[in-house]
């Protein structure tokens, strides 16, 4: 199918990483940024060309010299908090489930979201086989698929917004190949599959569509991109980076890692709108 790479590139997250590794490990910490990945599966052949892309294009731009930042790359959940921790990096591109984790124990702060299928939010929706008669009530004890199942607290508290308590409720199945599992749901050989709205949007392009429908949808979750920690850098170093980052989408070179990354901008985070989502996953 044409269309193949396109729609598959929408159930990948836009850095791969299967293992980790630093460039220039001995740098300050406000010269050192951690991507975090878990969602995606590749070699590290694979995502060189992307780490040194996106690493050296914002070190060009913030006027860092070669051999005096630091970029490290995690793909797994666990190490990607240890890094956050141990390494102390000023700034951090994890997802908004991992940074609300890490604000546990580190005064992490968001910096910038990004912008996907034109909005910096996504919401995020259940779908179940056509016919179903699916609901957030009928799916109780039913398995539940997605690439996030395995971030309990953030799938009760955020998305569910604390209607249900996701680990108990559903029978969660992680996977890193979500259209693996809508195929699986078409097929009737699952209850139902977790979806944001990019892969929501990229699945119309598919016949197997037609057979799907949504049985519950979240409210908007901000599409968080970049973090940064208020004790490592300073407030005029984190407006910097995330400048870097919002122009990155705008100018001839960026431009190019951004349709790579199948990006239409980034902006600065909305106060609001992260404090509302932080208070969620905070109420006890």
């Amino acid at each position: 199918m044409h269309k193949n790479s396109a729609i598959l590139g929408a159930f990948v997250l836009t850095v791969f990483v299967v293992s980790s590794f630093a460039m220039a490990g001995d740098t300050p910490g406000a010269k050192r940024f951690l991507v975090c990945n878990t969602q995606a599966v590749a070699s590290k052949k694979d995502v060189k060309p992307y780490i040194d892309g996106f690493g050296g294009y914002l070190a060009k731009k913030l006027g860092w010299e070669e051999g005096e930042y630091g970029v490290r790359f995690e793909g797994k959940r666990s190490a990607g908090i240890g890094a956050m921790t141990e390494w102390n990096p000023g700034f951090a591109s994890v997802s908004l489930g991992l940074f609300l984790e890490a604000r546990k124990s580190l005064p992490w702060k968001p910096l910038v979201v990004a912008r996907m299928n034109g909005s910096v939010s996504t919401n995020y929706r259940i779908l179940v086989k056509k016919g179903s008669g699916g609901s957030l009530e009928s799916l109780k004890g039913k398995t539940l698929s997605g690439n996030i199942m395995d971030d309990g607290p953030f799938l009760s508290k955020v998305v569910f917004a604390g209607a249900v308590e996701a680990d108990s409720y559903f029978q969660l199945d992680n996977t890193k190949r979500p259209l693996r599992s809508i195929r699986k749901l078409a097929q009737g050989k699952i209850d139902a599959v977790l979806v944001d709205d990019l892969q929501f949007s990229s699945l119309k392009e598919l016949p197997l569509f037609s057979e799907l429908e949504v049985a519950w949808e979240s409210q908007p979750i901000p599409n968080l991109a970049m973090v940064y920690r208020p004790d490592v850098v300073s407030e005029k170093e984190a407006r910097a980076f995330g400048q870097a980052l919002i122009d990155m989408c705008t100018d001839s070179e960026g431009s190019k890692l951004c349709k790579t990354f199948g990006l239409e901008g980034f902006a600065f985070a909305d106060e609001v709108a992260m404090k509302a989502v932080i208070g969620l996953y905070e109420t006890k």
